[in-house]
């Protein structure tokens, strides 16, 4: 997440539970991978990371969103033209 938009995913390797004494925590690899993704604005929260797939950006196509510079981008979609 950057500036309230989501911009990148990640494919989520492995969730492992790891235990120290009486404390436990989740361990989230993620793969090195970033994927861009059509910009979606959000509020900053844990479960963003966790939308079910018909809530998700699209994956941009391979060498889009480099044309435009990314405010530029913004600024467009938040006023309709493009």
């Amino acid at each position: 997440m950057f500036k309230g938009q989501i911009l990148v995913r990640q494919q989520v390797i492995a969730i492992e539970t790891l235990a120290d004494g009486a404390r436990k925590r989740c361990e989230i690899s993620l793969a090195d991978a970033l994927i861009p993704t059509a910009p979606q604005p959000r509020r900053a929260f844990q479960g963003w990371r966790y939308f079910e797939a018909k809530d998700a950006p699209p994956d941009l196509p391979a060498g889009e969103g480099a044309a435009l510079p990314q405010e530029l981008a913004r600024q467009l979609r938040e006023i309709g033209a493009w």
